[in-house]
């Protein structure tokens, strides 16, 4: 994404919008980041994991580098 994202200009934008688990709290979490410009992840919704309930945040979204977890597509993650 981040190659993809640095060949995004004005004209050609590229928007992500991915859903991770958060095994801590026991939900999923929405988190978006645009290009061009250099604004990290932002958290902007906690939802079920299969969209049976969504709970959108409030701005300042909590914005951090995203780093994905190992783990985080296998059914059991301590077979990873």
């Amino acid at each position: 994404m981040a190659a993809a994202g640095a060949r995004a200009t004005a004209e050609r934008p590229l928007g992500w919008v991915m859903m991770e688990p958060n095994r801590d709290l026991h939900r999923h979490e929405v988190r978006v980041r645009g290009w061009p410009g250099s604004t990290p992840m932002e958290l902007v919704a906690l939802t079920h994991a299969h969209g049976a309930w969504v709970e959108g945040l409030s701005p300042p979204y909590e914005t951090r580098d995203y780093v994905m977890r190992r783990g985080a597509y296998e059914a059991d993650a301590g077979t990873a």
